[in-house]
């Protein structure tokens, strides 16, 4: 929803865990208001995943961000230059979920149904950065809006680390044959991309980190 005053950039469906501590205690939302006025968020909600009232007198001032958490008491939000505020009722599902933004009369500000197959990221599932959006101006419903976080527990409070990213393409799968080779077998490696017309030609690199190769 282009049109917004103030949209969702900032999804952590599924922090790690950290010890003894449930990864999902450090959950957040986050908003941001791209401007040019500040938006009093009085009587604004979060529902269908999560639910949380704005309370009175809530105003996001332009360009700044607002966090939303699972639990405001975790340390993570302690001394933040941000503000931030919680708890909401539910939890962010790890399988995808429907977050909805709706202002005071009941009409939808932004909403995104994010998903953790592809052609979502599929690194803010499970494996540490968040889910952010590359452009506040794209749709929020849309997969090629979002990528995962280049910071692992994401950038609240702060500017994405992927603003400015193309929305496509992407990549849409892979595969690999053999799925395990030996040092003695010819690798076969096929990779699927999304608008295959944007593309004119493709760089692969790979590289040994800890006895392993990446790709």
């Amino acid at each position: 929803n282009s049109s917004a005053e103030v949209v969702i950039n900032e999804i952590h469906y599924d922090p790690v865990d950290v010890g003894f501590e449930a990864g999902s205690l450090r959950e957040f939302v986050e908003l941001y208001n791209p401007g040019p006025e500040s938006v009093d968020l009085s009587g604004y909600r979060l529902t269908q995943g999560i639910q949380f009232e704005f309370p009175e007198e809530t105003i996001l001032e332009a360009t700044q961000f607002l966090v939303i958490a699972r639990d405001p008491n975790q340390p993570t939000w302690v001394v933040r230059p941000y503000p931030v505020l919680g708890p909401y009722e539910g939890k962010l599902a790890n399988e995808g979920d429907r977050i909805q933004l709706l202002r005071s009369d009941q009409s939808i500000a932004d909403e995104v149904s994010y998903g953790v197959n592809r052609p979502w990221p599929t690194g803010a599932n499970g494996y540490g950065p968040s889910l952010e959006r590359i452009d506040w101006d794209l749709p929020s419903d849309d997969p090629h809006s979002w990528r995962a976080s280049l910071r692992d527990g994401g950038t609240p409070g702060q500017g994405n680390t992927v603003v400015g990213t193309e929305p496509r393409p992407l990549i849409a799968g892979w595969r690999i044959d053999p799925l395990h080779p030996t040092s003695n077998d010819p690798v076969s490696l096929q990779i699927a991309f999304d608008s295959p017309e944007l593309i004119q030609a493709a760089t692969l690199r790979w590289e040994r980190v800890g006895g392993e190769l990446t790709f």
